[in-house]
């Protein structure tokens, strides 16, 4: 692949005739320029970031002959349905064209091997080295995919190009956009708005900008991070909501929910006393029982774990991890349904209240899925039910964390100065806020009707 003035061309000597011709435009050239570890290529809707993902691709393998590399989308669905069929079209016709192996997630060029991995599995992700990892809408990652990610290209000192919307500020902003407004030498963004792309309409951006709420434009349309107004915690900053704990406080309780290939299981261990601290976060995708329970084991006895609250939907996979863990540390643990009418809007108001009390606190190092999570709930405009755009299974067990604490503290088995020092929490679902705030709305209006038919009677002076 060869760099002109007028774009990019296909034109390494080979058996096959190549007619393969691209302009890329300004933003995508950058990526090529800068032998930096982790590129990204951030910007609005249309921009020209996933396609441009099978090219630059394409160049690295180029750079580094037969060596193999690694295409990364968000979801198993997205790599099937958008960027599979995107790299056959850009091959196709080169002397990169091969062979798609759907069944191994593979595609075999004479020149190396492509990897095709989704984010929704981490762990596959690990074990790898390769010359290049390009990422499909990275904003959209856990933070156990991009762990997993940045290691893969160490070794044969390669390159990482991640295309993505600034969905939130979560790691992507803390970790890696802050890095490189700090002139940290591994990071490099190229950004821009809908319109670097020559193909864009300039009607459809104002029409966006015309309709949109103004996070909403900044973050979809102009590429740069935003807060959204419906953002569920908005009181939520990492500063004030996390710490390093260097002392553990007894007895420590742990809360999991289960998911099946590809949603990960999850398991936070925390105490409450005078706030609520949690000391590390266990998340993990695609294992068996027997692997959560090497881990998750471990933990129970770090922590002196007695009591373990799960989703009470999951009592198979808790029985099978149970009797693993059972089976290898003879614990003798309790493992306790959470409430099956547990709402989580009244969850949701609770971890609310805390985060605007100053009482909710993370270990930063041990808990940055947790950590992450807490920028990725939204409310519905429409419904103003809660959605979750991007991992969404630290909450979960952190509502049956907060449930069951207050369920051992009624039965006394909390120690006394724990369940003094404890707030006093008031479950509220939104439908009873929103009457509270109409009733008090009713009062006001009330009362300012009365003061208006009241006579000042020292103003009045007996005047008519």
């Amino acid at each position: 692949m060869e760099l002109t003035s007028n774009g990019l061309y296909f034109s390494v000597e080979h058996d096959r005739e190549v007619d393969k011709f691209v302009t890329p435009h300004e933003l995508q050239v950058g990526t090529l320029l800068f032998d930096v570890p982790f590129t990204f290529l951030m910007g609005g809707w249309q921009m020209g970031k996933s396609s441009w993902l099978p090219f630059w691709l394409t160049w690295m393998m180029e750079q580094h002959p037969y060596e193999n590399s690694i295409l990364i989308s968000p979801t198993f669905d997205q790599l099937r349905d958008v960027m599979v069929p995107l790299l056959e079209d850009t091959v196709d016709g080169t002397y990169f064209e091969g062979v798609y192996k759907r069944n191994d997630h593979q595609y075999i060029t004479p020149y190396g091997t492509i990897f095709l991995l989704s984010a929704q599995d981490p762990e596959h992700i690990q074990g790898r080295h390769v010359c290049a990892v390009a990422g499909d809408e990275c904003g959209q990652w856990s933070y156990e995919a991009w762990f997993h990610t940045k290691s893969r290209i160490d070794r044969k000192g390669g390159r990482f190009l991640g295309a993505t919307t600034p969905y939130f500020t979560n790691w992507l902003y803390h970790e890696c956009f802050q890095s490189w407004l700090r002139h940290d030498a591994n990071y490099q963004f190229w950004i821009g708005s809908s319109l670097i792309n020559p193909s864009y309409s300039r009607e459809i951006f104002e029409r966006n900008r015309a309709t949109m709420s103004p996070e909403e434009f900044n973050l979809f349309c102009m590429g740069l991070f935003a807060k959204p107004s419906t953002l569920v915690f908005q009181e939520f900053e990492r500063a004030r909501c996390t710490r390093n704990f260097e002392h553990i406080q007894m007895p420590c309780l742990a809360a999991m929910d289960f998911g099946n290939d590809p949603d990960p299981t999850t398991c936070i261990i925390g105490h409450w006393g005078k706030t609520l601290d949690f000391y590390e976060a266990y998340y993990r995708s695609n294992a068996l029982a027997k692997e959560h329970a090497d881990s998750i084991g471990p933990m129970f006895i770090r922590y002196g774990i007695h009591y373990v609250v799960f989703d009470c939907r999951s009592k198979g996979m808790q029985k099978e991890l149970a009797a693993a863990i059972e089976d290898k540390y003879h614990l003798g643990i309790v493992w306790i349904p959470a409430k099956g009418d547990l709402l989580i809007e009244d969850g949701v108001w609770t971890i609310k209240g805390l985060i605007h009390q100053f009482k909710l606190f993370m270990d930063r190092f041990l808990c940055k899925d947790m950590i992450n999570e807490f920028e990725t709930w939204e409310r519905d405009k429409n419904t103003g039910k809660c959605k979750v755009r991007g991992p969404n299974h630290t909450i979960d067990p952190l509502r049956y964390f907060i449930w069951y604490w207050m369920v051992l503290a009624r039965r006394g088995e909390i120690p006394a100065e724990d369940v003094i020092e404890q707030p006093k929490i008031t479950l509220l679902t939104e439908g009873q806020l929103l009457a509270r705030q109409t009733f008090a709305d009713q009062e006001d209006e009330w009362l300012a009707k009365q003061q208006a038919n009241v006579v000042d009677v020292e103003a009045y002076n007996g005047r008519d």
